[in-house]
């Protein structure tokens, strides 16, 4: 009786022991996995998170449909065209097999591949002078500049008309704008010079700008949108 009731005792303590380690083992997985590195406690990055949600997961049901263009959607290939303002000859000049020369002998086109590329953008200055003349009749008769030039240096309406395409319609910021003006054009100009001209191009647009506000003012349905505004700090 009492041996075994002492064989059961150490029985317990053995199991006690081994319960007490996997106790202890299964706090220090679980005190790692609170304390685990995330993108909200430390420099880790979102795409590094375990179980993250994938925000850009697209809710689109899956169909039987293939991948690409589906019937009756008008594709956009592109076409050789009738008129083209370069074309470069690819001639040979001499036989492979033997060795003669070809350079006057008569060749015939074969082939013919298009390539539509952008021309190497260089900036260009233009200098308008104006002069005069003195009429036999003792009058001075003087040349005018063109509207558009009013300074003894400044931008092209071409430049300012692209300023105003690239923050309008395309909404780059000023920096951006400046930028791309820079490094793709070679046109130096600042922030404010693009302020500027964007302030001239708004002062153009204020008559269109008004008969527009008339009409929509004076309109039994105006269609607009729901998207908010701020104004003076606050969502309107």
């Amino acid at each position: 009786m009492i041996a075994g009731l002492q064989a059961l005792n150490e029985a317990q303590a053995t199991l006690i022991v081994t319960l007490n380690k996997q106790v202890a083992a299964s706090q220090a997985e679980v005190a790692i996995l609170k304390n685990k590195k995330n993108s909200g406690n430390s420099h880790t990055p979102p795409s590094k998170d375990e179980n993250r949600v994938k925000k850009n997961q697209s809710l689109r049901k899956p169909t039987d449909l293939k991948i690409g263009g589906q019937p009756g959607h008008e594709g956009k290939t592109l076409e050789c065209r009738s008129v083209v303002e370069d074309v470069v000859k690819h001639s040979v000049s001499f036989c492979n097999s033997c060795g003669n020369d070809l350079t006057a002998t008569a060749e015939i086109i074969v082939a013919s591949r298009q390539v539509l590329d952008i021309p190497t953008i260089v900036l260009q200055c233009t200098e308008h002078q104006v002069y005069k003349r003195v009429c036999s009749c003792g009058h001075h008769m003087q040349g005018s500049f063109p509207t558009y030039a009013n300074a003894a240096i400044q931008y092209g309406p071409n430049t300012e008309a692209l300023v105003g395409y690239l923050h309008t319609r395309q909404y780059l910021p000023y920096q951006r704008t400046k930028e791309f003006l820079q490094d793709v054009m070679k046109l130096p100009i600042s922030t404010g010079g693009i302020n500027n001209i964007l302030q001239r191009l708004a002062g153009k647009a204020q008559l269109a700008y008004e008969q527009i506000k008339q009409r929509i003012e004076q309109a039994t349905v105006v269609g607009a949108d729901e998207t908010s505004m701020n104004i003076n700090g606050k969502l309107n």
